[in-house]
This record gives structure tokens, C-alpha cells and sequence, in this order.
């Protein structure tokens, strides 16, 4: 079965972070897309969960030096970002 996932990643800054992240995930068994934003600090990742496990991306990106944060705090970090303008 093929998920996505969106992993926030706090070290993220440029297109150097983009594509590191890119190379590396795209390398491993199982993996079927790898879309990195260094604007959003995320990643997302396609992959068949019969193969490979969010757990493993997760390891593959703290082995290149990157901390995955829970997805609930890009969710709260965004909310900080941009604010709802109530007129």
C-alpha cells in the first residue's frame, strides 16, 4: 500500500538541504516520491509501507543530520506564521 507522509524537519533552510534530503530518501527500497520544501521546513514522502516504514524515513534523515519534529508542531508553527486577519 502506497502512503504519503509530511515530516517537518526544523534544519531545512535551502535548495542544498532540498536536494541532500532528495538524494538520500529517494535511495532507499521502497520509496516512490520525495518532494523536500525548505520554505515550508518539510518533507514529504511517498512509499510503500509493505516495504519501507515512516520510522526508516525518519532514521535516514537523522543520519544525514536532520531532527524530524512530530507533525503536530509544523501544524503549530505554521498557525504562528500566519495569522488569520479578522476584519
Amino acid at each position: 500500500m502506497s502512503i504519503t507522509t509530511t515530516i517537518p524537519l526544523k534544519e531545512i533552510h535551502c535548495e542544498s538541504c532540498e536536494k541532500t534530503i532528495h538524494d538520500v530518501l529517494s535511495k532507499l527500497p521502497g520509496v516512490l516520491t520525495v518532494a523536500p520544501d525548505a520554505e515550508l521546513g518539510q518533507v514529504q514522502v511517498r512509499f510503500e509501507s509493505s516495504v519501507i516504514s515512516e520510522g526508516d524515513l525518519r532514521s535516514a534523515l537523522v543520519d544525514i543530520g536532520y531532527d524530524p519534529l512530530p507533525a503536530k508542531w509544523r501544524i503549530q508553527e505554521k498557525a504562528v506564521r500566519s495569522p488569520k486577519v479578522i476584519r
